[in-house]
């Protein structure tokens, strides 16, 4: 039998282990005697602790098969929108916010469980809304692939994920920073014509609107930067290094200058906004 201080204890457990930032592969690690934390032996032991994670559920087992059929993540959906609902109701986010990819390990079964070459491992992968300035997590979405059909079937594209993810700041004057995945020219107009919202993304060098001087790296010298203008987007080319450029896209920026703090580097303001 177990009781609600125990169940608040396991959880607050599972916070600490991930303040620690170990790698821990085995809950052993955890229970160590080389003084790495003593709070958990002195909470209750690994064996306990392995119990109660055996148990825990987070929906009704006997509705799972059913609930199943028509939405892959039926075991947590009920605690994962119970988690957004309070993320977004807790706190509000700055001015500036970020949106981007966010890989879990896990190694137990899974349909949409993927494999990370970066990271050698095997994981979970989730769409993430947070606040630029703190890191707040105020909303997160977890891609399971493509849905059946029915009430949890979406649309997966990166410029339906963004407004999906973004919804609760879409009309506020606020800006969105994103990577080169999420990043289109149809996305970046809409939001700022349709919801006020501005966006700082990179771009890939294989879009057929990057002018093929912006491209372009052998004749140009190290620390240079060429800058466009068009239908109030701002598009810095900057090279960093040799036979290598990076394009950084702005509908928050008005023009482009060159940051001075960089010194001899001469990196433009758009990219230092963005990092």
């Amino acid at each position: 039998m177990t009781n609600i201080e125990e169940i608040q204890s396991l959880f607050g457990l599972l916070y600490l282990a991930g303040t620690l930032k170990l790698s821990h592969e085995k809950t052993t690690d955890l229970w160590a005697r080389d003084g790495t934390s003593p709070y958990f032996k002195a909470v209750m032991s690994e064996a306990r602790f392995r119990q109660l994670l055996r148990a825990l559920r987070f929906d009704d087992l006997d509705t799972r098969k059913e609930r199943s059929q028509n939405d892959k993540l039926a075991p947590i959906r009920e605690i994962v929108d119970h988690m957004n609902e309070k993320f977004l109701s807790l706190y509000s986010v700055h001015e500036n916010v970020t949106i981007d990819e966010m890989m879990f390990s896990f190694k137990g079964r899974c349909s949409f469980r993927q494999y990370f070459p970066m990271k050698h491992s095997y994981g979970i992968k989730t769409f993430a809304f947070i606040d630029s300035l703190n890191y707040y997590t105020s909303f997160t979405e977890i891609y399971t692939g493509k849905q059946p059909p029915g009430p949890f079937f979406v649309d997966n594209t990166s410029k339906v994920v963004v407004q999906r993810i973004a919804k609760s700041i879409l009309g506020t004057g606020q800006n969105i920073t994103m990577d080169n995945w999420f990043s289109s020219i149809p996305l970046i107009d809409e939001l700022q014509t349709s919801h006020k919202t501005t966006v700082v993304a990179t771009r890939k060098k294989n879009k057929k609107e990057i002018p093929p001087e912006f491209l372009a790296t052998k004749t140009r010298p190290i620390f240079s930067s060429l800058i466009g203008y068009s239908d109030g987007k701002v598009l810095s080319s900057y090279v960093p290094e040799k036979n290598k450029c990076v394009l950084v896209i702005s509908s928050m920026h008005e023009e482009c200058k060159i940051d001075e703090s960089t010194g001899s580097k001469q990196k433009p303001e758009i990219i230092m906004y963005y990092n």
